[in-house]
């Protein structure tokens, strides 16, 4: 990329309009318009321009540990009313992944998490009836009824 592209580039970012930046960065205004387009058919050009943009958002856009904050401080805030608290409660849990979902299907119960990692999904085995469920295991001094297949770990 020469100097003039390099310019062209900035200028671009700024303001996003191909003739504009193209005359900005030294480029003959009767040529500014093509040069302008097949600069930013380059992909080197292109880049070198999201790089500069992302730069410049960089500072606008919240982190997410800056979005939790904010959402704390609304549910913390004793001024501010019931609902707008309880919503960012929500939105904490949400975020932290402190809802799951439960739904049957042939194999068993599903559970699923929405948490901010994408989620995880538990598969448990098909309900039992209460019968099936306890057995009275003898083996250990807890007095506990421990289910089928399920061993007690200390």
């Amino acid at each position: 990329m020469n100097e003039r592209q390099k310019r062209f580039c900035e200028f671009y970012a700024e303001n996003p309009d191909g003739t504009d930046a193209a005359i900005k960065a030294g480029y003959s205004p009767r040529t500014a318009a093509s040069i302008g387009s097949e600069n930013l058919r380059k992909p080197e050009l292109l880049a070198y321009i999201r790089e500069l943009q992302d730069q410049a958002a960089a500072p606008r856009i919240a982190s997410i540990m800056e979005a939790k904050a904010v959402v704390s401080d609304v549910l913390r805030d004793p001024k501010e009313a019931t609902g707008a608290r309880l919503k960012a409660a929500e939105l904490l849990l949400r975020s932290s992944g402190a809802f799951v979902r439960i739904r049957e299907d042939d194999g068993g119960r599903v559970i699923e998490t929405g948490g901010a990692d994408g989620g995880t999904v538990i598969l448990l085995p098909p309900r039992q009836t209460e019968e099936e469920c306890m057995v009275d295991d003898d083996e250990d001094d807890t007095g506990l009824d421990i289910p089928p297949g399920w061993t007690l770990i200390r």
